[in-house]
């Protein structure tokens, strides 16, 4: 199934209000996009346009140093 088939088809199952979803979408693809999942982040943007201006934020969380310890 192709990318922007497949978000389609889940969208329509999950939620009747996709606006909720631009934030989440626009962080993930900012700190998950590469590579192989280039693919789902351009369904995703194609699906939630508005996503697009939360993209920076999920860059900038990728960037952050994660870790338990809380230094």
């Amino acid at each position: 199934m192709h990318p922007d088939t497949a978000v389609s088809v889940r969208l329509d199952a999950i939620c009747g209000r996709p606006d909720i979803l631009h934030e989440p979408v626009g962080e993930w693809v900012g700190y998950f996009d590469g590579d192989w999942r280039h693919g789902m982040s351009v369904a995703l943007l194609k699906a939630f346009p508005a996503a697009a201006k939360y993209v920076e934020i999920g860059h900038r969380r990728r960037g952050r140093v994660h870790g338990t310890t809380g230094f």
